[in-house]
């Protein structure tokens, strides 16, 4: 703690760097022999640097940080802006822009003084799908310290579509001649509407060049969402078209439309109803092969409330045959033969059985458009005593049977008594 003349000493203290402009003041006091006191003062300045860059990304003017950015369309121009600002207190140098997709970025300068910003700016064409790219901004300090920043920015380059399939009464018909209709029936067309592109689709209609315009339950579908439309008609005769078309428009105001054919063919139908008469000799209820047709009997069309319509005879292959509309009908057989009585009912198949009841009517029939029923069949069983029947063999008499079954019984007792005794 002391100097002799001409003799001097280093003093040292260490601290750490602040950001910014820092100025400290150092004062040295001493005391001489005779008690006089000196001093002396010294000013010391460093600057501590806090460098910065910043970049900012846009694509067509939007800064967006997440997906899916601007929407915009495939093949369109897209422009990318890269603000660039020195955020820190000392000049930056050697500057670069280099984005991860589209490389090294042209820039006004390669220096910023603090404070100072510029635009570098690069232009390509949009591809179809969800885009991203990253830009980073890199630079140097005036002590050779680097700084960087980055920033991510994105688009989605639309690919709107749409699609439609139409089905005439589920049919998803295509070409001639779809489906046969009957005429005069139904008819429902169903219009499933698709978006299956990339992006949300507003304005959708649906226009049928046959039936007019298409209710529908919305009007927007996001990316693979679908609907099902719906009209109704009636059959027309002959081959029938229509095209049913559907049309959207994406964000970027860009029209889409699909279309699909599809057809039917409407046929003029008769609702018949029929068919058989036969001598059911075995009164087994059941359509034998060897057993023959009825011809001449009375067959009467009744309505639902019991009024006679119509009225036919069978033929000789006793057929009979009645043309009708749809609804609900009885047939009634009349005219048996003498000693003639209906057969069992419903005993077998509905095609080769008896459908009547014992009074010879079969009630309800159901018919539908274009039906033709011709399972209405009737057996008749003879009860005739000797009588030729319809093969034209004699029918067995009743007391003849009933003196060969009592025989049979009274010859059975003798044998058996007959046993009895022989073992006595």
């Amino acid at each position: 703690n002391w100097l002799v003349p001409g003799e001097s000493m280093v003093c040292e203290a260490n601290g750490t760097a602040i950001a910014g402009q820092y100025e400290n003041n150092a004062t040295a006091t001493a005391t001489s022999p005779v008690d006089t006191p000196v001093s002396d003062s010294d000013m010391s300045y460093y600057f501590g640097e806090a460098p910065a860059i910043d970049i900012e990304k846009t694509t067509n003017g939007e800064d967006v940080s997440s997906a899916p950015g601007p929407i915009v369309a495939t093949g369109s121009a897209v422009t990318w802006q890269y603000n660039v600002a020195n955020r820190g207190d000392v000049n930056l140098s050697d500057i670069a822009v280099n984005d991860d997709q589209e490389g090294s970025i042209t820039c006004p300068k390669n220096w910023l003084a603090p404070g100072e910003s510029m635009v570098c700016e690069a232009n390509g064409t949009a591809s179809t799908g969800q885009y991203e790219n990253n830009a980073t901004a890199t630079a140097n300090t005036p002590v050779g310290t680097q700084v960087s920043d980055s920033d991510m920015s994105y688009y989605l380059a639309e690919a709107p579509s749409i699609d439609i399939e139409k089905s005439t009464n589920g049919w998803d018909a295509s070409s001639a001649p779809g489906p046969i209709i009957a005429a005069g029936s139904a008819v429902t067309w169903e219009y499933n509407v698709t978006n299956t592109g990339d992006v949300n689709l507003s304005d959708i209609a649906v226009n049928d060049d046959q039936e007019g315009s298409i209710t529908c339950p919305y009007t927007t579908l996001a990316p693979g969402e679908s609907m099902v439309c719906e009209a109704n008609g009636t059959a027309i005769v002959g081959q029938y078209e229509n095209n049913a078309t559907a049309t959207a428009t994406s964000p970027e105001e860009a029209q889409v439309s699909d279309s699909d054919m599809n057809y039917y063919t409407g046929e003029e139908r008769v609702e018949l109803l029929g068919d058989y008469v036969w001598y059911d000799d075995n009164y087994n209820g059941i359509q034998d092969e060897e057993e023959k047709p009825v011809e001449g009997l009375t067959v009467t069309l009744l309505d639902a409330n019991g009024t006679e319509i119509n009225t036919t005879k069978t033929d000789a292959n006793g057929k009979y045959q009645f043309e009708v509309e749809p609804g609900t009908y009885s047939i009634r057989f009349s005219g048996l033969p003498e000693n003639y009585i209906f057969t069992k009912t419903n005993i077998g198949d509905d095609a080769g059985d008896s459908d009547t009841d014992s009074s010879g009517t079969i009630s309800p029939i159901s018919v539908g458009l274009g039906e033709v029923d011709n399972t209405l069949d009737a057996g008749i069983y003879c009860t005739c005593l000797d009588e030729v029947k319809s093969d034209g063999s004699p029918a067995l008499n009743t007391i003849s049977a009933a003196l060969m079954i009592l025989m049979t019984l009274g010859l059975g007792l003798f044998f058996v008594r007959r046993e009895e005794l022989n073992q006595r």
